[in-house]
């Protein structure tokens, strides 16, 4: 594809699109691979028995072999990319995953802002939802913002894609151009999965509102979302990667892309942090620890409305966090007094536990991971923040087997033998493979298509975007 040398973009920190194609390209032949980092992180000591600590598990002692494998997630460094070199030239060092999806979104944002150069998009009236097969004067408008993006088939002069339909006695009639038929329903479908919206072909208030963003707004959401893949340096040619606002992790094998599964992570009252860190190790059938924080917030309002909750959920209180703590009978505590903030709760493994059979742990000072869930019906939500912060996985077996692989007799049959016992397992990884947890709302799919995704935790817009785009930290 040829591409038109544009004007310097001065101040946005991307460069010339152009310049970025060429350069990803040449990436793609050298395919330098970014160092893993291997530096140790030893353990600070017992924490406080009142204290939750930083690492639970290996604190409490249910890990039965705790690690110490290098992370970036302790202090600044959880906050931050190993990558400090900045502007197009940084292409030349990426894989080759990460050069084609620089390559693809410089190329859409050069679409997009030949659209705005051409004039942008008609806005949509405001008005009732519209479902296909119906009749409204909006439909033309829709059929011709949809052509501009690509998303509809082009329009007649008309502005309907096909002006006859054959009737019964095989004449030919002229059809409405109101009437929202089957092929322009086609596009707003398009249009929907382009933006993460849930795709049925209506047109509600969400895909209206979507409709009518600014084609300004997009290339801004393009130009921040690319100086981030420039800035973005993997630990390596296998990874794993969880896009937050696409509810989506990638596991990247040898730079290519393996499996594609859906996710859940935080709500923006609890949101999930941008981290970078070493899976170590896989949970199987885990216990669930519940953080202090949502014994505060959640937990002791509620034992104070329903005493037996604890014991319905098969969680168990302790006396502290620490190894020997003592279990308590929740039904002699006072739940509203501050004591009750004191105490470590442990949801038993099995049916009903929170973190489901699955548990993929990194060490990280927010104590984040990945984890199965018994939820399993929230995936099929097009919007998927609505986790405490942690990040469910749809596929949390084939996570389990990608990770394992090559690991002695861990394949997928022992695993799903040491779920059926229902015993709690640990098994350390031997090769601790790279987790990247980046906030990318706009990017290219392998077909060249834009993608857009809604800033759920409004980073894009924020005084703090470029500098999120080095450090890739909340």
């Amino acid at each position: 594809m040829m591409l038109v040398e544009r004007r310097n973009r001065g101040k946005s920190g991307t460069g010339s699109a152009s310049k970025v194609v060429a350069l990803a390209l040449l990436a793609l032949a050298v395919s330098a691979v970014g160092a893993l980092d291997a530096r140790a992180n030893p353990n600070t000591g017992q924490p406080p028995t009142t204290s939750e600590p930083k690492d639970v598990d290996a604190a409490l002692g249910d890990d039965p072999s705790p690690s110490n494998e290098a992370t970036a997630a302790n202090g600044s460094a959880a906050h931050a990319d190993p990558a400090e070199s900045t502007g197009p030239d940084a292409a030349l060092g990426m894989d080759t995953w990460l050069a084609q999806s620089v390559s693809r979104l410089a190329i859409a944002l050069d679409r997009y802002e030949a659209i705005a150069k051409a004039g942008g998009w008609p806005t949509v009236p405001d008005g009732p939802s519209l479902e296909p097969e119906m009749t409204d004067p909006r439909v033309p408008v829709i059929r011709q913002r949809l052509h501009v993006t690509g998303d509809a088939a082009p329009s007649d002069v008309s502005g309907y894609a096909a002006p006859v339909y054959p009737t019964s006695d095989a004449a030919l009639l002229e059809i409405d151009p109101r009437h929202y038929d089957a092929t322009l329903a086609a596009g707003v479908r398009a249009f929907q999965a382009r933006h993460g919206l849930f795709v049925d072909g209506v047109i509600g208030r969400r895909t209206l509102a979507a409709l009518n963003v600014p084609v300004a707004a997009r290339i801004k959401a393009q130009k921040i979302n690319l100086e981030r893949l420039q800035k973005f340096e993997p630990w390596g040619p296998s990874y794993v990667l969880v896009n937050i606002p696409g509810f989506e992790a990638h596991l990247i094998r040898d730079e290519q892309t393996t499996l594609t599964t859906r996710v859940i992570v935080g709500e923006p009252d609890w949101p999930t942090p941008q981290l970078n860190g070493m899976i170590s190790r896989v949970v199987v059938n885990p216990y669930w620890n519940v953080p202090k924080s949502i014994l505060r917030r959640e937990i002791i309002p509620r034992m104070q409305r329903d005493p037996d909750y604890l014991t319905r959920q098969n969680i168990r209180v302790y006396s502290g966090w620490h190894a020997q703590a003592r279990e308590l009978d929740p039904a002699t505590i006072d739940w509203s007094g501050p004591a009750a903030r004191i105490y470590r709760l442990r949801q038993d493994t099995g049916r009903g536990n929170a973190l489901g059979k699955y548990k993929f742990t990194f060490d990280n000072s927010q104590n984040i991971y990945l984890h199965d869930t018994q939820s399993r019906g929230l995936f099929k939500k097009s919007a998927r923040a609505l986790s405490h912060g942690c990040v469910r996985v749809e596929q949390p077996h084939e996570l389990a087997e990608w990770l394992l692989e090559g690991q002695g007799r861990w394949n997928g049959a022992a695993l799903k033998k040491t779920v059926a016992s229902g015993d709690n397992r640990w098994i350390r990884l031997e090769r601790p493979v790279p987790v990247h947890l980046v906030y990318w709302t706009a990017w290219a799919d392998e077909d060249g298509r834009a993608q857009f995704r809604r800033d759920i935790y409004k980073r894009d817009w924020s005084p703090y975007a470029s500098q999120d785009a080095q450090q890739q930290g909340t």
